[in-house]
């Protein structure tokens, strides 16, 4: 399960097995992601029959900026 804090609140989304995990264009496995709280995240899904899973997590750094 992937928790974001987002403007609106806490959002949880189940993380697909086969979901990517990227940060500075180097792959990170599920299970480092705790230790990456508090980092920005872009995070695409998919969305079938009202469930959200996720499909990849782009990780920023702290103090990465994007403009979108």
């Amino acid at each position: 399960m992937l928790s974001l804090s987002t403007s609106n609140g806490t959002v949880q989304f189940p993380l697909a097995s086969v979901a990517r995990i990227r940060r500075s264009g180097q792959t990170v496995d599920a299970s480092e992601l705790a230790k990456l709280s508090e980092y920005r995240a872009a995070v695409r899904y998919a969305e079938s029959g009202g469930n959200k899973t996720v499909e990849s997590v782009h990780v920023f750094g702290k103090s990465d900026t994007t403009q979108r």
